[in-house]
């Protein structure tokens, strides 16, 4: 005892003199431990709020989605952007991650900064650096218990690229390791993501597969019902509607939530239509009308039976359904739709065009739809068409009465001219009317009678090689027997017009030894006009663009660059593309004719920026494809006599 008591003084000594020493050992001690454990607590802390402020993000986040899926927030089914405060928590949650990866790198919470850091900004739509840090992750921690979650979202930001080919390979194996490992909310996930990729490749089958499995896999009432939809979609796009209709109609098995309710009651409604089974389809429709819990979604509902009867071939009823759901929710997107459908009605099967343009300008009028862009395109189309055809109408009245004064004057050289000039305007009207069927409507039909006009009136018009052009490409496809056989409208334009652009063409075409050329441009030229038969825009707008830069002292350089301005007027709307096509040709070819109708161009096209309204941008669309008496490309055109220019361009 004596021992113990004598070693517990010995001990206590030296902390005597070690406590009466101050700080001199013990402050540099405490201060590094309580330093650890302050740095510990603020990484945790910093993860935790960050973690927190995820949670309270991504429950804004699809909330929000929710509701717009559902239409209660919003009349439109475009996406919308995040709400703005669940965008500055993930910002937010970023930094807070960051930070810890900057100055915390060998700490435990590594691998979830990084998850969350790639979650957040797959939210944000950054899905590129979504990317990265979820291969980081992958990279540093590969046995970490966070790995198969980054393996599955990073095939999903792959995916959400556009990549659906390499998030396969990625997908496939972390979907077996979830379901071998008995991860069902990891396997849900991936299953769901395949099966859209599957879809968007067209591997049907395969899509359809993806989402059974999904149904069986997922416990969420909610995932269940979508994935049961999106497989009857998928098994009506395969062209089984009565596989769709039995799947669908076992809705009631999953779920009794509304909505579900209601997107089945629309795809059995489309599946019977799709059969042929067209009232029963209608009666599917009237039931979802009169209950009172789609009050809200009469308007779809009622598009959707215009639809029907459309597919049935009623029209004159498709097109009182149209107009009421157009005028119901009009300036909103489903009237829109209506709009737009309304004016497919009146161009295709009602032949109203002018019913047709003024639907196309209210369906152009609601930005942001996906198909308002298509409507401005139509509108355009149908206000060429009434200006080619007031220009028709005057130039036959002044024709007429020409010719009747020749009847009476025949000895008269000057009258006899005079009425050749009106028979070759006349008949490059009646050809641009036919290419506006050929290339705006593609209407093969009413193409090929508008061009066998134009040649039978003008048949030394040089526009006739052009028109020979068009019929031969219509006469591959024609099967009503009017057109004769392709090779010999190519054949005439060989011995008729051997001079045009358009002779290289068809005697490539024959397979015949090409003329000699004086100007290398004209098979580039001709290339250009072969793209824009084929509608084509873009390719053949910067056809047109290259005969210039390739070929600047080229003959047919200011009629290249005036038809792209003109391709990019009319066919692909691009307004200050056209104008600085426009002003090249003022500036660089002055002395030929198309400077003149290129500066007509410039003063009466308002420039995109000051344009404040769709309707006013419309109106100057009205303007005529090409101003009475300019040239088309491929037509003879002779320029004005220059010390840099002579002769002309055929």
């Amino acid at each position: 005892m004596m021992f113990t008591s004598r070693r517990s003084i010995a001990f206590l000594a030296p902390l005597t003199l070690l406590a009466l020493a101050g700080c001199g050992v013990f402050e540099p001690v405490g201060t590094f431990f309580a330093q650890g454990y302050r740095n510990t607590v603020s990484y945790f802390n910093a993860y935790y709020n960050a973690e927190r402020q995820f949670s309270a993000a991504e429950v804004e986040i699809l909330e929000a989605e929710r509701l717009r899926v559902r239409g209660v927030r919003t009349a439109t089914t475009q996406s919308v952007a995040i709400p703005t405060t669940a965008r500055a928590k993930l910002t937010a949650v970023i930094d807070k991650c960051s930070n810890i990866l900057a100055f915390h790198s060998r700490s435990s919470l590594v691998d979830d900064a990084l998850l969350l850091i790639g979650r957040s900004y797959s939210y944000l739509g950054e899905h590129v650096k979504a990317e990265r840090k979820f291969s980081e992750l992958l990279v540093q921690f590969p046995t970490s218990e966070l790995a198969l979650e980054a393996e599955i979202r990073l095939g999903v930001a792959i995916s959400d690229q556009g990549r659906g080919e390499d998030a396969q390979l990625v997908l496939e194996p972390a979907m077996k390791k979830a379901a071998d490992t008995g991860n069902d909310e990891m396997q849900a996930i991936a299953l769901a993501r395949l099966a859209r990729i599957s879809r968007d490749l067209g591997q049907l089958q395969q899509s359809i597969a993806f989402y059974a499995r999904l149904r069986a896999v997922t416990g969420r009432e909610e995932i269940a019902a979508t994935a049961l939809i999106e497989e009857a979609g998928v098994l009506l796009d395969e062209g089984k509607p009565e596989e769709a209709l039995e799947l669908v109609d076992g809705i009631h098995n999953v779920t009794d939530d509304p909505y579900f309710l209601y997107q089945a009651g629309l795809l059995s409604s489309a599946a019977l239509s799709t059969s042929g089974r067209y009232a029963a389809s209608i009666s599917r429709l009237d039931l979802l009308l009169n209950d009172f819990r789609y009050r809200d979604r009469l308007g779809w509902i009622r598009l959707e039976r215009a639809r029907v009867l459309e597919d049935s071939a009623d029209i004159p009823a498709a097109i009182e359904e149209y107009r009421l759901v157009d005028t119901t929710y009009a300036r909103q997107e489903i009237g829109a739709r209506a709009a737009f459908s309304l004016g497919h009605l009146y161009e295709t099967s009602n032949v109203n065009y002018a019913a047709a343009k003024l639907s196309y300008e209210r369906a152009a009028a609601v930005v942001g739809t996906p198909f308002a862009a298509d409507a401005r395109k139509r509108h355009q189309a149908m206000s060429r068409y009434f200006v080619l055809q007031e220009r028709l109408r005057l130039a036959d009245s002044v024709r007429t009465a020409a010719h009747s004064l020749a009847s009476d004057s025949l000895r008269s050289e000057s009258l006899q001219q005079r009425k050749d000039s009106l028979d070759a305007a006349y008949s490059s009207i009646v050809q641009d009317i036919g290419e506006w069927f050929y290339l705006d409507l593609q209407r093969r039909d009413s193409s090929i009678v508008w061009l066998l006009r134009s040649i039978a009136v003008g048949k030394s018009h040089a526009g006739t090689a052009r028109c020979l052009f068009i019929l031969a490409d219509l006469a591959q496809v024609d099967s009503s027997g009017i057109l004769e056989r392709p090779d010999l409208y190519l054949r005439r334009i060989v011995d008729s017009f051997p001079t045009t652009a358009y002779a290289g063409a068809a005697r490539s075409r024959l397979g015949l030894t090409e003329a000699d050329s004086t100007d290398p441009a004209l098979q580039l030229y001709v290339h250009a006009e072969e793209v824009l038969l084929r509608g084509e825009y873009d390719s053949a707008a910067r056809s047109f663009e290259n005969v210039s830069k390739i070929y600047p002292a080229s003959t047919l350089s200011g009629k290249s660059t005036y038809a792209a301005g003109w391709v990019y007027e009319y066919h692909l709307t691009r307004l200050d593309s056209a104008l600085v096509r426009y002003r090249e040709v003022v500036a660089k070819y002055p002395r030929t004719p198309y400077a003149l109708e290129a500066q007509k161009k410039l003063v009466s096209i308002t420039p995109p920026s000051d344009t404040l309204t769709v309707p006013s941008r419309m109106r100057n669309d009205e303007r005529p494809a090409q101003p009475p008496g300019a040239k088309k490309p491929g037509e003879t055109v002779e320029e004005v006599p220059s010390s840099q220019n002579k002769g002309k361009i055929e």
